[in-house]
């Protein structure tokens, strides 16, 4: 019970019907992320050099995978930052998600994640409309993603952050920063540290951030505190995906 996420490494799978019996029991418990190597031709000889093992077909391991609710992760570090985030992160409420962003590149980049990852972004333009169009100037755009524009000071970012986790119709929130001249990144640090302490009850937030070595510093600094913070939007959005996964895993249950 103690237990809060499930990470495993496979090469080849033996006993395929009971692995899908357990996984589809584990899944509606608690968040199973999966690392199978031997994807390739190459990948599966030496898989089978390695342990014995047959690889099998990727595509028959990914589609059950996807039907048992697994959550697989591409590389070592995306399992390990899945892990890390899924063992405190709280569950979404519904499927709706909206993007707050000082860079108009990076929020469309993002909105191609969302779509890539399945997330879900909000679509109701008079709630968002009437949510931040007191939070930023004339000239930002309501539309989801939310751009607060390139002027954006830490402060903007805080009135934005606290607007979407007030509002009960946002169910997750994705804050992008991208380095500019009003950029502050260690002032923007201890705003993203604050909120998501405040709301980490009541919604997932998460984090990526776009810069030098101060904004690299800053990444660092907030993971260490167990932030979910990325130096890049798909990154950011895949744990995204990730958490909706095990959210959709425990709604079906």
């Amino acid at each position: 019970d103690d237990s809060k996420v499930v990470l495993m490494y496979l090469e080849g799978v033996k006993s395929g019907e009971r692995l899908v019996e357990v996984l589809r029991r584990a899944t509606r418990k608690k968040p199973v992320v999966v690392i199978k190597s031997g994807r390739s031709r190459r990948g599966a000889q030496a898989a089978a050099s390695h342990t014995g093992s047959l690889a099998g077909e990727d595509k028959v391991f990914d589609d059950v995978a996807r039907q048992c609710g697994v959550i697989r992760a591409e590389s070592i570090q995306e399992a390990l930052n899945w892990c890390k985030f899924l063992a405190d992160a709280p569950m979404p409420k519904g499927e709706d998600c909206v993007i707050i962003t000082n860079g108009g590149g990076i929020g469309v980049l993002t909105a191609d994640a969302c779509e890539k990852y399945g997330v879900n972004l909000s679509d109701e333009v008079a709630d968002l409309k009437k949510t931040f169009e007191s939070v930023m100037p004339s000239f930002g755009s309501a539309k989801n993603p939310i751009d607060i524009t390139g002027g954006a000071s830490p402060e903007d970012y805080d009135k934005a952050l606290v607007a979407a986790l007030n509002n009960d119709n946002i169910d997750a929130v994705a804050c992008l920063g991208c380095q500019t001249a009003t950029f502050d990144a260690q002032r923007f640090g201890q705003i993203a540290e604050r909120r998501f302490s405040e709301y980490r009850p009541v919604k997932p937030i998460v984090f990526s951030v776009f810069g030098g070595e101060e904004v690299e510093r800053s990444i660092v600094d907030l993971k260490a505190k167990g932030i979910p913070v990325f130096p890049d939007v798909y990154e950011m959005t895949a744990f995204l995906g990730a958490l909706y996964k095990d959210y959709r895993n425990k709604i079906s249950e």
